[in-house]
């Protein structure tokens, strides 16, 4: 397999002048408009018109196609990140982001907030037994994984964004 990792990567709207051969397209409709005519929408070339999360990674298998793991920090509380981002987040990337040819290629979606507990937290999305850490993990994977922004040491536990993260390269490595 091998592994990217991104910094705030483009995705260019479709018909946009920079999603020509571009792997990866912005395919979602954001703004509807209703115009005289009827049903309009605003154009794609707007400079405006792509998806930058914050990291993404990804995994190319030797054979096969590549997938990809999103990661977009959130400077909300947990609870708030969780109910109040993440559904327009996975609209944005998971159902906004597709392949040339047409393909979902976002197989996990992790928002990152801010969390002053001292155990590390992963609001999965997907009850037990479906969520990242068991046996039956549905694809995608959508959460908020909470990471402290101080000094305070962290109980040692297996819901830190590492762990998260090496769970989620694992898990992808498989399929």
């Amino acid at each position: 397999n091998l592994v990217k990792l991104y910094y705030e990567p483009n995705y260019w709207m479709v018909g946009h002048k920079n999603a020509l051969d571009q792997k990866y397209l912005n395919t979602e409709i954001r703004t509807f408009e209703q115009t005289s005519s009827g049903k309009g929408f605003k154009e794609s070339n707007h400079e405006n018109r792509r998806r930058a999360p914050d990291i993404v990674i990804e995994l190319t298998p030797l054979s096969g196609e590549s997938i990809l793991l999103v990661l977009d920090a959130k400077y909300s509380k947990m609870e708030t990140s969780y109910e109040k981002r993440l559904p327009g987040c996975v609209m944005k990337y998971v159902h906004g982001i597709h392949g040339v040819n047409g393909t979902s290629p976002v197989k996990a979606m992790i928002l990152i907030s801010p969390t002053q507990d001292t155990k590390a937290t992963l609001a999965d999305m997907h009850v037990s037994p479906y969520g990242l850490f068991d046996e039956k993990t549905v694809i995608p994977v959508l959460g908020v994984q909470g990471v402290q922004l101080n000094n305070q040491a962290i109980e040692n536990n297996d819901f830190t964004l590492r762990h998260t993260l090496e769970h989620l390269l694992d898990l992808m490595a498989q399929r």
